[in-house]
C-alpha cells in the first residue's frame, strides 16, 4: 500500500474513531437523562407508597444527576467521573437498603456495566475493583439495612465479578484498537509533514530545516552536502509513463538509504537523506571529518547504475545515471542557501563534464 493510500485509510479510520467518540458522548448524555427520568419516577413512587427515606434519597440522586448534565456538556472528563460516582453510590445504596421489596440488588448489574462502558479501560478498572471490594465487605460484615441469604450474597458478588470482567475485556480490546488507529493517523500526519510520500526520504522543507538547525549546534568542524541529480530520467517518464518513473525514483531512494550507512560506517539522522523534488536528491553529512569517505560515498551512488543494481531499469531501455556535486563547508560558517547553491553548482559541473561523475567544491 502506498503512503498516500495508507494516510488516506488512517485518516478515514481516525474520523470513524472520533465519530464513535462523539456518538458515545451523546449516548452517555442520553443515558444520564434516561436515568434521571427513572430516578424521578421511582422517587415519586416511593413517596406515594410512604417510603419517605427511599424517596428522599432517590430525589437527592436525581438532583445530583441533573446538575451533572452541565459537567457532561462542558467539562466532559469531570462529568464522567461524577457520573461514575453517582452510579456506584446509587448501586451501594440499593445493596445496603435492598430497595423496594429487596429488588434493588438487581439494578446493580446494569448500573455497574454502564459505569464500566462510559470510562476508559484503566479508569473503569480502577473504580470498579474497589466498588466490588466494598460491596463484598458490606455483605461479609452484614453492614446492611436489609437481609440476604448467604447463597444470594455469594451469587451476587460472583456474577457481578463475572459481568464486570467481561465488560472490562471488551473495553480493553476496543480501546486498544481505537488507540492504534489514532496512532496510525498521527504517524500518517507526521510522514506527510516531514517525508516525501514516494521515497519515504525527508522532503525539501525538512532537509532545509535540518541544515538550519545544524548551523545552530556547530557540533563538528566540517560538514558535507551531496547533491544528486539523475541524468536522462526524463526519458523514462516520456517512454514508460510517470507511474513507472515513480517506481524508479522509489527504488533509487531505498538504495541510497542502504548505501549511506554501509559506505560511511555509521547511520545518519532520519532526515539527513532527502528527495528535494523531481529527480533531485541530497545527503547531509554533518560530521565530514574524512573527506575521502564522503567522496567515496558519491562514487558508490554512481555505481548503483554502473553495476545494474536498479531492478526497475533492467527491463527498459535507458541511459539513466547520476551527476553528483559535493561541497565541504565549515560547520561554523555553514549557510543554508549558499551551501545548497554550491552543491547544486558542483552537480551541474558534473553534468557539463559528461554526466555520471562526482565533482567536489570547497
Amino acid at each position: 500500500m502506498s503512503t498516500n493510500a495508507h494516510s488516506f485509510v488512517a485518516e478515514k479510520l481516525s474520523e470513524i474513531v472520533k465519530d464513535k467518540q462523539r456518538r458515545q458522548h451523546l449516548m452517555v448524555k442520553s443515558l444520564a437523562i434516561f436515568g434521571l427520568l427513572f430516578l424521578s419516577v421511582f422517587s415519586i413512587q416511593a413517596f406515594f407508597w410512604g417510603h419517605f427515606a427511599i424517596g428522599g434519597t432517590l430525589a437527592l440522586f436525581t438532583v445530583w444527576g441533573a446538575s451533572n448534565l452541565y459537567l457532561l456538556s462542558y467539562k466532559r472528563e469531570w462529568g464522567l467521573i461524577s457520573l461514575t460516582l453517582i452510579i456506584y453510590s446509587l448501586s451501594s445504596y440499593l445493596v445496603i437498603t435492598g430497595g423496594h421489596d429487596n429488588t434493588g440488588i438487581m439494578w446493580v448489574y446494569p448500573l455497574a456495566a454502564i459505569a464500566i462502558f462510559i470510562n476508559r479501560f484503566k479508569v473503569g478498572l480502577a473504580v470498579n475493583v474497589p466498588f466490588i471490594a466494598l460491596l463484598s465487605l458490606l455483605l461479609y460484615q452484614n453492614w446492611l439495612l436489609t437481609e440476604y441469604s448467604p447463597l444470594v450474597e455469594f451469587r451476587f458478588i460472583l456474577t457481578l465479578m463475572a459481568l464486570s470482567g467481561m465488560c472490562h475485556i471488551l473495553i480493553f480490546f476496543q480501546q486498544r484498537m481505537d488507540d492504534y488507529i489514532m496512532k496510525m493517523h498521527e504517524e500518517g500526519i507526521h510522514k506527510l509533514a516531514y517525508f516525501d510520500s514516494l521515497t519515504q526520504l525527508a522532503n525539501r522543507a525538512t532537509f532545509r530545516s535540518i541544515l538550519y538547525h545544524s548551523t545552530q549546534r556547530e557540533l563538528y568542524d566540517k560538514s558535507a552536502l551531496i547533491y544528486i541529480d539523475l541524468d536522462h530520467f526524463k526519458q523514462i517518464n516520456d517512454q514508460y509513463g510517470h507511474d513507472y518513473g515513480d517506481k524508479v525514483l522509489e527504488e533509487f531512494g531505498q538504495l541510497i538509504k542502504e548505501i549511506v550507512p554501509r559506505s560511511l560506517g555509521r547511520d545518519l539522522g532520519q532526515y539527513d537523506i532527502a528527495r528535494l523534488g523531481g529527480d533531485e536528491f541530497a545527503i547531509f553529512v554533518e560530521d565530514a571529518f574524512d573527506e575521502t569517505e564522503v567522496v567515496q560515498l558519491g562514487h558508490e551512488i554512481l555505481n548503483i547504475f554502473k553495476d545494474g543494481r536498479m531492478k526497475t531499469l533492467k527491463c527498459v531501455n535507458n541511459q539513466v545515471s547520476a551527476s553528483i556535486g559535493i561541497v565541504f563547508v565549515s560547520a561554523a560558517q555553514l549557510d543554508l542557501e549558499e551551501s545548497l547553491k554550491l552543491a547544486d553548482r558542483a552537480m551541474y559541473e558534473a553534468k557539463d563534464a559528461g554526466k555520471s561523475q562526482v565533482k567536489v567544491v570547497y
